[in-house]
């Protein structure tokens, strides 16, 4: 973080707020500074006079950098002539690298990093607990979008970095997304992206296929997919936006991640930030099982819906194929289900069982990644409900064998709890535990179904 004595604020009549010195012009900062640039100036004034601030600053060399909050430039008709103003007036100082500053904005919310904060939302506005992975960073044209994000993800994802970019008018999400690829603390990036700037759809795809060799994903969510939309990201943050279509499928032959919907995002986001590395296996095989035989459907759909030469559904190698009879046989389910693809424990499967079959199908050679699902409403399960009244069962549930298995494992697999509230408990230990955990096991599959054609 940073004292209060790095901190100058630009107040023409006040002389301290908040504890904070005052100073009323950027000469007088500059003074103040030894006449070094700050690191950044945070502008959140009026338009007109925010553009008149801004080109001063690049002209003394007041910042390394602006953080423009200011509202009402590109986005609008009356602004657009003062951003080009502004960007051209940028532009003259683009062959002097001393002086050529960055402006991430106009139109931004501000930035995170760390206990860093250029945003003037209030924190206890936020749902956000300071809970979840930390090996995220979120870049965003809508500063809405990241906060939002952030407050809906609450205990599952607690980005180290997030971005809003705005109009884009000097620096872009693309730009953001190459300074970021590289930092160690970073294995998700979440990207929501109005529009590119011209030759930018080609550095993104460049740039999501490094990020998979470098075992990392890239998540987008792009607005502006038909004219309407279009017409809307140009009255939110200037945004030019393309062919949806192509772009999507340019960016997914490249290994990013695209996300359909908000929470197609926000799971995505959930899973690529928890989930053990993919092999590179072709077809990667996936085991899959659940106690419900709704579910079972659930999975087949949602997992091949469209059909892919990329991954199948588990063919199991004799030895696996007996372990899990001698289990059903053990269990009295041999005699009502067979051995399927995709299997059913049906409700008379307990915990231990649970653990036997899912070892059993994990540690196939063919099995690359697992999908495990639970309906819990059985009392097979020693899963304690929120607001339970009974005694705790001394028997270990298949919480902790799930925990205690992703401890001693290297394939990746998701697992999936449903029936509502009294079980959040049980999905919040999994992600504590860095175990994907899905609340619907249709999310789980198509989820699943769409990392894999991105990634394989």
């Amino acid at each position: 973080g940073l004292n209060k004595e790095d901190i100058f604020l630009i107040h023409p009549k006040e002389e301290v707020i908040e504890g904070i010195r005052c100073v009323p012009d950027l000469n007088s900062m500059m003074k103040v500074h030894g006449h070094k640039p700050v690191d950044m100036l945070v502008v959140g004034i009026p338009a007109k006079a925010a553009a008149e601030l801004m080109m001063e600053a690049i002209d003394v060399g007041a910042a390394n950098s602006i953080q423009a909050i200011c509202a009402g430039f590109g986005e609008t008709e009356g602004g657009k002539e003062l951003q080009k103003k502004l960007e051209a007036h940028l532009r003259k100082f683009d062959s002097d690298p001393v002086k050529r500053l960055v402006i991430n904005g106009p139109n931004t919310l501000g930035n995170i990093s760390g206990k860093i904060r250029t945003m003037f939302t209030f924190p206890q506005k936020s749902s956000a607990t300071g809970k979840g992975a930390t090996n995220v960073g979120l870049i965003c044209q809508s500063g809405a979008f990241m906060v939002t994000s952030i407050s809906e993800l609450a205990d599952v994802i607690s980005p180290s970095v997030s971005v809003s970019v705005g109009n884009q008018m000097d620096i872009t999400v693309v730009d953001c997304l190459e300074f970021l690829l590289d930092d160690a603390r970073l294995k998700t990036y979440g990207l929501y992206i109005e529009g590119l700037k011209a030759g930018e759809g080609v550095r993104l795809m460049e740039l999501s296929k490094k990020a998979l060799s470098l075992g990392k994903y890239v998540v987008i969510y792009k607005a502006g997919r038909t004219k309407e939309g279009a017409d809307a990201a140009k009255g939110h943050t200037a945004a030019m936006a393309g062919d949806y279509g192509l772009f999507e499928d340019l960016l997914s032959m490249n290994g990013a991640v695209m996300a359909d919907t908000f929470e197609e995002f926000q799971n995505l986001m959930m899973l690529t930030s928890n989930i053990k590395p993919i092999k590179k296996q072709k077809p990667l095989h996936v085991a899959a099982l659940s106690n419900a035989g709704f579910e079972k459907c659930a999975i087949a759909d949602h997992l091949m819906r469209a059909g892919s030469g990329k991954f199948k559904l588990a063919n199991y190698e004799g030895g696996t194929i007996k372990k899990i009879a001698a289990t059903y046989e053990r269990y009295k389910v041999s005699g009502i289900m067979d051995i399927h693809d995709i299997l059913d424990l049906t409700p008379m499967m307990d915990d231990a069982g649970y653990d036997e079959i899912i070892r059993a199908v994990h540690s196939d050679p063919n099995v690359g990644l697992g999908i495990y699902s639970i309906v819990p409403e059985t009392f097979q399960l020693n899963i304690r409900e929120a607001g339970a009244d009974r005694e705790v069962d001394p028997r270990e549930g298949i919480l902790e064998k799930l925990i205690r298995f992703n401890k001693e494992t290297d394939k990746p697999f998701v697992v999936s709890i449903s029936s509502g509230w009294k079980y959040d408990d049980f999905a919040n230990k999994c992600l504590e535990a860095g175990i994907p955990c899905f609340r619907r096991v249709d999310d789980a599959a198509r989820t699943v179904d769409k990392l894999l054609r991105a990634v394989l």
